[in-house]
């Protein structure tokens, strides 16, 4: 294993890139189309991960230090879906289609079952006008951000940083004031001025939170 960067082109210009510390890689990286670029970062652990593109010019990056187990999806053109460093899934599936971006910020943890979406997939039609009425859009998850078992982010959400998403929650519309627990379906603000730790802390206030 060499610490030199890995850099491979293929005919199609499609890129992918990735540290020279990297010791695996996504169980299935399939890109389809014409100058994609894949970008991994350093450590973390990828091979539960899979990983479609299909389309041209489109870019996914994630950060080093990542843990990602599940599916990314990425289907149109010119499209964007960035994961930040030391960000972790169980189990997500993320769908990036109908010409919108997915951006999840530094330190998320993300539990089973997840779904992110920028498109429902199919549409609602208003009968009258005869016109679709379920219009997708980018999604974008705030630096540490905890979701759930069983959540759905779907498309058009804004999810601020330091926020907690409960497990079943169904988000279908943005928040924009950190530091909240929001669960329900549809999900909803049930308590501000929340934080959280990857570690099972004491009941005890962490001095660390109390001086914050």
């Amino acid at each position: 294993m060499t610490d030199e960067p890995f850099d491979e082109t293929d005919p199609r210009n499609n890129r992918v890139t990735y540290a020279g510390d990297r010791t695996d890689m996504p169980s299935v990286l399939a890109i389809g189309g014409d100058g994609n670029r894949v970008d991994l970062g350093s450590g973390g652990k990828l091979a539960g991960l899979q990983i479609t593109v299909k389309g041209s010019r489109n870019r996914l990056t994630i950060g080093d230090g990542c843990i990602l187990n599940g599916r990314i999806v990425i289907k149109g053109n010119g499209r964007t879906v960035r994961i930040g460093a030391r960000t972790t899934f169980q189990h997500v599936t993320l769908y990036s289609v109908e010409g919108c971006d997915v951006t999840i910020g530094e330190d998320c943890m993300f539990s089973k079952r997840i779904e992110i979406r920028t498109s429902d997939s199919h549409s609602i039609i208003d009968r009258t006008t005869g016109l679709r009425l379920n219009r997708p859009g980018s999604v974008t998850i705030g630096d540490h951000v905890w979701i759930g078992l069983d959540a759905v982010v779907s498309k058009g959400v804004r999810i601020p940083e330091h926020s907690i998403v409960g497990a079943k929650s169904f988000v279908n519309k943005s928040f924009y004031e950190p530091y909240v627990l929001i669960a329900g379906v549809p999900a909803a603000i049930i308590r501000r001025n929340v934080d959280w730790d990857r570690r099972l802390l004491p009941f005890e206030a962490a001095p660390a939170l109390r001086e914050a």
